[in-house]
């Protein structure tokens, strides 16, 4: 007797599966970083990309980049660039963006020219997450190849988004606010040291921001550190580059 292979799960059902995942019960206080961690995973399920990234607003409404898929995406998010680029757009106006040929000579986003290049994006689409006029941040795509995106995966890409503002609208309503808040605001002070980490690894290794951050985040790799430890490590007076004794 032979078997049907098991059939991959609808869209609606990952949609479905994502909405469960975001919204579950959980122990302990909520992690913004946790949460953007699940979001991408399930929209790397529901929308093709080279890679999948998620940027969260402070309270004064500053879109930081919490998590990617890939290092190419963390490192095009860092970028300063980033900050007017179409993530900040659509953060800004509430409308989703369609960026392609980010690498053309033409492009009419001429600021990412350079690290679109050098991280290998050709295209992204970037997606408010909103919920009652209230802005979360952003959940982007990325490709490295010119397949357009299809008013299918603008259409999963809303509904994930739409998705993931609920969930962190109930985590707020669950008397969750206060801690967010707080969380965010660590994860915003840890993106300025990691900035100031960068420039002092560029400044000793001789080299760009953007090799600097990937040697930091190769080298917190693996050490089985968080890239902020290894940051407070470093401007805390490590040396650097590192010696066979640990940070």
């Amino acid at each position: 007797m032979t078997h049907d292979p098991p059939q991959e799960p609808s869209w609606q059902e990952l949609l479905v599966n994502a909405l469960l995942a975001l919204t579950g019960a959980r122990n302990g206080a909520f992690d913004p970083r946790a949460h953007a961690a699940l979001l991408v995973q399930h929209g790397a399920l529901l929308v093709e990309a080279t890679s999948v990234g998620v940027e969260l607003a402070d309270v004064l409404h500053q879109l930081h980049p919490t998590t990617a898929s890939t290092t190419a995406g963390s490192v095009f998010a860092q970028s300063p660039a980033h900050a007017s680029g179409p993530s900040a757009h659509a953060h800004g106006t509430g409308a989703p963006v369609t960026a392609v040929g980010l690498q053309d000579a033409d492009s009419p986003w001429p600021a990412q020219r350079a690290d679109a290049t050098t991280a290998g994006f050709h295209s992204l689409h970037a997606v408010p997450v909103t919920k009652d006029e209230r802005a979360f941040g952003v959940l982007v795509f990325y490709r490295s190849n010119d397949l357009p995106f299809s008013p299918q995966d603008r259409a999963r890409a809303g509904a994930l988004a739409d998705i993931a503002a609920i969930a962190l609208a109930s985590h707020q309503v669950l008397g969750q606010q206060d801690d967010l808040i707080a969380q965010l605001e660590r994860v915003h002070n840890g993106q300025i040291l990691i900035e100031q980490t960068k420039g002092i690894v560029a400044y000793r290794l001789h080299c760009s921001i953007n090799e600097a951050y990937v040697t930091l985040l190769t080298e917190a790799h693996a050490r089985g550190q968080t890239l902020p430890d290894l940051a407070r490590a470093v401007t805390g007076g490590a040396p650097w580059p590192p010696s066979s004794t640990a940070l």
